[in-house]
């Protein structure tokens, strides 16, 4: 019977990635990490009152909001287009499949990316 619950979160970044809810105390001792990633186990009896925030100022507050725009690069990998806005942390996920993820707070879809700057999209000019 587990006793604990698990937060994952990003070390660089200290974003909250995933709960785990073992079933045994055990299980949380094979969570597989990715590089960057680190567990945090807390009380089990703490999980149904505890909130995000709580939790947040527990690993310390995130190095930024975890808003990133998913970004479809074209054929020379220097520009690409805004296809979706997610939240997700790149230092420890820097591309999803074949897109490259840019953490900003400002860009939206349809928004190219070139350089390491975000311009705004045809439609929005």
């Amino acid at each position: 019977m587990a006793t604990k619950f698990g937060i994952v979160y990003g070390t660089a970044t200290n974003i909250i990635r995933r709960f785990v809810e073992p079933d045994d105390d055990a299980d949380l001792s094979s969570i597989v990490l990715k590089p960057g990633e680190a567990l945090l186990q807390l009380p089990l009896a703490d999980h149904p009152i505890i909130t995000v925030a709580a939790l947040q100022s527990m690993i310390v507050p995130p190095s930024h909001s975890g808003r990133c725009a998913k970004i479809a690069m074209d054929a020379t990998g220097g520009t690409g287009t805004v296809v979706e806005i997610i939240r997700a942390d790149p230092t420890v996920d820097p591309t999803l499949g074949p897109h490259r993820l840019v953490q900003s707070d400002v860009a939206a879809v349809g928004d190219t990316h070139s350089n390491g700057v975000f311009s705004k999209g045809a439609e929005f000019a």
